[in-house]
């Protein structure tokens, strides 16, 4: 039996493993929960999926440098809560979501400088981050939640474009743009090289640290947008918005295959782990289970996840090849010294 099921993660690789358990967990669901297999339970759960999908986009793009960033929920909770300000003292809409936008840019930019360009520990730096980040937010608001007024945002947050709430449509642009991004462009190929060997790719001529910066700034950004899209759902920003932001976004990361130790994975496989654990809290949700159930379920769901990851670095499980597993092709993924432009 073991070695029949360690052929099929093989053959199929994480994530088709995890479309598969998707469908089968679609299904059971629906057979044994009223009002779950509904198309307005489908849209829930698509709704519910989209501003963490944003967020674990941008964590794809640093975990596929051998990094991580912890300070991803507190940046999108203080972009919402400068928003926020900016929108009671008055400001106008456009210029009050530039200026969340561009700090969320500035958060990322500080942590991609300190590891990429400084070389400071990404755990260190992020964890740091996380705090200073998050206690400039709680010192403004006094952990407070602030209203936001705001006709344009809270039509943002509930408006649908045929049949879908904007959000998701959102979401989903993002999500087939950085997919795009890592599989058709040169700097998509550079983040899978350094992944892979930064010594190599350093010798090959990549410019490492200015690469390595780019995944932050990229995980920052998104994280911002998810910030904006938030305030937008909950009409009001609130400094704890962002609490389990790290932990669910990098579930999805892992369980959809984007190895911890870099080069391997990518977009497609995160959204299908972002599916699954939004399903997953949605059945349990209308099954009556508590909520903090749910959060055991997503930690041990993590755990699993790097645990398969680290029988495959020990060769009890073979690495998946091919486009099911890998999102850019072989032999970028191999040979990554090859993709200089």
């Amino acid at each position: 039996m073991w070695t029949s099921v360690r052929r099929a993660v093989t053959m199929t690789g994480p994530a088709a493993g995890v479309f598969v358990v998707l469908v089968v967990l679609w299904l059971a669901f629906s057979a044994s929960l009223d009002g779950f297999a509904t198309w307005r339970n489908a849209v829930n759960i698509l709704d519910a999926a989209s501003i963490p999908l944003i967020v674990a986009t941008g964590m794809t793009f640093v975990v596929l440098t051998t990094g991580f960033d912890l300070s991803i929920g507190a940046i999108l909770a203080g972009v919402g809560v400068l928003l926020g300000a900016l929108l009671s003292h008055g400001h106008p809409l456009v210029l009050a979501i530039a200026v969340a936008i561009l700090a969320a840019l500035a958060l990322g930019l500080v942590n991609g400088a300190l590891i990429g360009v400084v070389g400071l520990d990404f755990f260190v730096v992020t964890l740091g981050t996380m705090s200073a980040f998050g206690g400039l937010s709680m010192l403004y608001t006094n952990g407070r939640t602030i209203p936001v007024e705001s006709a344009f945002m809270s039509d943002l947050g509930v408006a649908k474009l045929a049949g879908l709430p904007v959000t998701v449509l959102i979401a989903a642009a993002i999500c087939l743009a950085s997919w795009v991004v890592l599989r058709y462009t040169a700097f998509g190929r550079s983040i899978y090289a350094i992944g892979n060997s930064r010594e190599a790719s350093r010798l090959a001529g990549l410019r490492v640290p200015l690469i390595a910066c780019s995944a932050y700034v990229i995980s920052g950004l998104l994280a911002g947008v998810a910030g904006v899209l938030e305030v937008a759902r909950l009409t009001s920003a609130s400094p704890n918005a962002g609490s389990t932001a790290a932990l669910s976004a990098a579930a999805a990361v892992f369980l959809g295959g984007t190895a911890l130790s870099g080069g391997i994975g990518g977009v497609a496989g995160t959204a299908l782990g972002v599916l699954l654990l939004t399903t997953l809290a949605n059945g349990l949700d209308l099954a009556g289970a508590s909520s903090f159930l749910q959060s055991v379920i997503t930690g041990v769901i993590l755990i699993a996840a790097i645990g398969l990851e680290l029988l495959r670095q020990r060769g009890l499980l073979a690495r998946p090849r091919g486009r099911g597993a890998v999102e850019a092709p072989p032999e970028r993924a191999e040979r990554p010294v090859t993709t200089v432009s």
